[in-house]
């Protein structure tokens, strides 16, 4: 669920640890018998964090607030109930942090919605407008944080949470935006496009002064690249949305369950994968409408049975080769995609 962001440009280095914290105890001069006071140092690599719908509501469940009288929530069987016994809070003054200093990092974020509360949209909910489509590769860049006096853990958390929140609101919370498929593909295939139209302003003053071939050769060089550039990420975000629209038609005729998170190294692996699976979605079809109907008349239960058989089990029979076939279409697209692009595969896969 959270690890190391593997970076191809930038690799890890092998002595560097993901986390690294340094507390140091220190007692005021002349404080005498005093209680210690802490300085608190924190640095992190680059994070990648992937979470899905379920586990933001188990996290939401597990760390709930407490209740006023000082009892916590707790699902039993699907509903809320209050234990009538308290949690006893430790009295004291608690820790006093002379001086913390988080250095900045960056967090990438993946996040795979379930299901979604069509009454909660309609309320207007903004939580469930991040559960309308998934939404990945959302890199929040969070600043450098210090702070002096702070009492209590709580209020370390509390300083630091703040310091991200307000940083995230003022200018980040575009990049969730484009984190949504459509508009992330929409983002690179945009910079390709600019990429080939902004053509230094002095070499077409050069080649407008100039009529010689090298101006001419220079151009046209680069107008070739340009024009390569944009094709490819035209192809590779074409391949990206058919991946997922097909897994979503997946998802569908599967009633919910989840679909394949694995990713093919390339098109001769999604071509294999591919053919498992729409030979194990032939098989279930064919389980369902001839090897069920058919023991059915070997065990003597007459043939209007097997019929009835037959006929009830026609909709799954129907549904797994087209979710089959969807799903060979997602991973031949992300085979296609991955040969094309393998840096990115790189980094999805780390």
């Amino acid at each position: 669920m959270l690890g190391h962001h593997f970076m191809a440009r930038t690799p890890r280095d092998p002595d560097a640890v993901m986390f690294q914290v340094e507390l140091e105890a220190v007692r005021p001069d002349g404080a005498g018998q005093a209680e210690e006071e802490y300085r608190l140092s924190a640095a992190l690599l680059p994070l990648r964090l992937r979470i899905d719908q379920n586990i933001v509501a188990f996290l939401q469940d597990f760390f709930s607030a407490p209740e006023a009288d000082g009892g916590t929530k707790e699902r039993l069987g699907g509903e809320l109930t209050t234990p009538t016994a308290s949690i006893h809070q430790p009295e004291g003054p608690g820790v006093f942090l002379q001086k913390v200093d988080i250095h900045s990092f960056s967090v990438v974020i993946d996040y795979q919605p379930r299901r979604l509360d069509a009454a909660a949209l309609t309320a207007g909910s903004f939580v469930e407008v991040l559960n309308l489509v998934p939404w990945g590769g959302v890199q929040l860049d969070l600043p450098h944080v210090k702070a002096t006096g702070l009492h209590g853990w709580p209020a370390l958390g509390s300083a630091v949470a703040n310091a991200y929140l307000q940083d995230i609101a003022s200018s980040q919370v575009h990049k969730f935006v484009v984190g949504v498929a459509p508009v992330r593909s929409l983002c690179r295939v945009g910079w390709a496009a600019k990429q080939l139209l902004s053509i230094p302003a002095d070499q077409l003053r050069n080649t407008t002064i100039s009529s010689g071939s090298n101006s001419d050769v220079a151009l046209t060089r680069q107008l070739r690249r340009g024009v390569t550039s944009l094709a490819r990420a035209v192809t590779l975000e074409a391949l990206g949305l058919g991946a997922s629209v097909a897994g979503g038609a997946d998802f569908v005729l599967r009633g919910g369950s989840g679909v394949g998170s694995e990713h093919p190294a390339g098109l001769k692996e999604g071509l294999k994968q591919a053919a498992q699976g729409l030979s194990s979605g032939l098989e279930t079809a064919a389980s369902a409408l001839v090897y069920s109907p058919v023991r059915s008349v070997q065990e003597g239960h007459g043939l209007g049975q097997a019929v009835a058989r037959a006929i009830r089990n026609a909709p799954g029979a129907i549904a797994a080769p087209a979710a089959a076939a969807a799903a060979a279409t997602r991973v031949t697209f992300l085979g296609m995609r991955n040969a094309l692009d393998p840096e990115r595969y790189e980094e999805r896969r780390r």
